[in-house]
Formats: structure tokens, sequence, C-alpha cells
């Protein structure tokens, strides 16, 4: 296998991986929408920022939207939060997220 091809692989997997690793805190707090939060209380924004393409390379929209959770979901335990609700689609590696907590 060539040098090019391999490094060829080596972006590719890199750009669908996940960068931004979950707390253990972090673990517990569920992705929902807003039907789901009606009964809960909005404790806050959570705004998520990461890398998602720089020149020719792009990360996978998977990837890109799994760290911008993991990030909220990170925030939203220093709030208070147990539950986050995008408020929008990600749009060039930004999410901002509302913020709630649903448990007693």
């Amino acid at each position: 296998m060539s040098a090019r091809t391999r490094l060829a692989g080596l972006l590719a997997v890199a750009t669908a991986c996940t960068w931004v690793p979950v707390t253990p805190e972090a673990r517990r707090v569920e992705v929902s929408g807003i039907a789901a939060v009606a009964s809960c209380e909005h404790v806050g924004v959570a705004q998520s920022k990461v890398w998602a393409r720089s020149g020719p390379f792009h990360r996978s929209d998977r990837g890109v939207q799994r760290d911008l959770e993991n990030l909220a979901r990170d925030e939203a335990t220093r709030l208070g939060g147990d539950t986050i609700v995008p408020r929008a689609a990600p749009d060039n590696g930004r999410q901002s997220y509302d913020v709630y907590r649903c448990q007693p």
C-alpha cells in the first residue's frame, strides 16, 4: 500500500472520530426533544463548538454531532441539568442546547 493511500485512509478515519470524551456525570444527561421536557425546569443554555473542517478536510456530520452533544452534556452537569434539547441543527461546528432539570 502506498504512503498516499495510507494517509488517505488515516484521514478518513480521523475525520469520522469523536474527539470529545464524556465524563461519568455527563453520561447520565439525556439528549431529548422539546416535547419530553414540558414538565421540566429550564436551567440554562449550553453553547458547543468543535472543529468541523479545515481546508479540504471535513469531519463526518455524525462525529461533529456527537462531539457537540458531549460538550453540551458536560455543560449541563455544571448547570445542574439532566436533559439537553438542541435549539437548532448544527451550523459549521456550532450548536446551542437548552438545559433542563427533569429529575428531582
